[in-house]
């Protein structure tokens, strides 16, 4: 018999395991090699691929008896904006952060490719040219490795209360939500297999993404939904208030049998715990990958978490360039609820098939119920 799993106790373990790895568009290599780590660990659960673009792909097997084929995926970037050098050799920002001249005299830590600190910097200058955000950092010592990279100096992990604060939020947090979701559904002997993906270079505009869906690393009829961090501000959401059933972003809207489902899934964990929080929201204060599965066909839905300090810029004001740059920020609250949605969401994907049902069967009652009173008055 499997001990009792204990969610708030394993993902304080997985924050620190993720967390405390570096990483920027085209340098994900150290959280990659803590996600096959959790995955070989894992290897009578865990299917591991790793496609061309070297994205991560989990088949996660259900009980013997249980459903074989794949009923849901989710995915997750395993990117945050950073200072990377270009072909050119010049050091420039993937990812936006706005404005760049807020970037002027914050202080970097450099990290060699394996995600091995070398050493400490400051951004001396800033010159934004032919859609590039080009840097001159300063270095103590030692010279560039090939590979090296550069992230803001923050904390990989601090609490404050019910805040979970840190250098990366958005959206290492999504990945930590699938992979806590994965080990309580292994805990719990869930029936149902399903696929989880691990992406690259979201930042630069979903490359890995795209790449994952040019190489059918998913299969095409698999309903997949998008995990993310985003703005509150971009929303209208409140950190803390619970997980986000994300409806769309800024480019889109996702599918609505999809967004019904989580929907449902939110609500029936609400019905049995009346403290149960969420949210349903457009959030459009940026795009996400579900985006571009929707645009490729697939059915694609998004929960998120609501994000405080996007891409670490301090909120109130993202146009204020005074305020310099500051740690993202999120709710425990809010991730422990996503993860029990995630969960919900696997052990309930079958009704994926005709997520309308329910709705369905209301409006049939109320009609039946109601109508007769249609002829009182004609």
């Amino acid at each position: 018999m499997k001990p009792s799993f204990d969610r708030e106790e394993f993902t304080d373990h997985v924050l620190h395991f993720i967390l405390s790895n570096p990483t920027a568009p085209y340098r994900e290599s150290a959280v990659l090699a803590a996600i096959d780590t959790f995955a070989k660990d894992r290897r009578k659960n865990i299917q591991l691929q790793i496609d061309r673009a070297g994205n991560r792909i989990f088949s996660v097997r259900g009980r013997r008896g249980g459903a074989r084929k794949p009923t849901i995926a989710f995915t997750a970037h395993l990117d945050h904006p950073g200072l990377v050098p270009g072909p050119d050799g010049k050091w420039e920002l993937l990812g936006r952060v706005w404005p760049s001249a807020r970037l002027a005299n914050e202080k970097i830590c450099y990290f060699k490719k394996n995600g091995e600190p070398a050493g400490r910097g400051t951004i001396i200058k800033v010159n934004e040219t032919g859609g590039r955000v080009l840097t001159a950092l300063s270095r103590g010592e030692g010279a560039p490795s090939p590979g090296e990279f550069a992230m803001f100096d923050f904390p990989p992990l601090e609490y404050d209360g019910d805040r979970i604060v840190g250098r990366v939020c958005d959206d290492l947090l999504g990945a930590i939500s699938i992979l806590v979701a994965i080990e309580e559904a292994i805990h719990t002997n869930h029936s149902c297999s399903f696929m989880a993906a691990f992406t690259r270079a979201e930042e630069t505009g979903f490359v890995g993404a795209l790449a994952m869906l040019k190489n059918r690393s998913i299969p095409a009829k698999l309903p997949i939904v998008g995990l993310e961090c985003s703005a509150a501000r971009g929303g209208n959401a409140v950190i803390g208030d619970g997980p986000i059933v994300r409806v769309g972003d800024r480019i889109a809207t996702f599918d609505p049998e999809v967004t019904a489902f989580l929907r449902d899934c939110a609500e029936s964990i609400k019905k049995d715990d009346p403290k149960f929080q969420y949210q349903r929201r457009l959030m459009q204060g940026g795009a996400c990958e579900s985006t571009a599965y929707q645009l490729d066909g697939r059915r694609a839905g998004a929960l998120c978490l609501a994000l405080g300090n996007y891409h670490n810029v301090p909120d109130p004001d993202p146009e204020d360039i005074t305020t310099g740059l500051a740690p993202e920020f999120v709710s425990k609250s809010d991730l422990d609820g996503l993860i029990r949605v995630i969960v919900r969401a696997v052990a309930d994907s079958a009704r994926l098939a005709d997520p309308w049902r329910s709705t369905r069967r209301g409006l049939a009652d109320r009609l039946r119920d109601h109508g007769p009173r249609l002829r009182e008055i004609q």
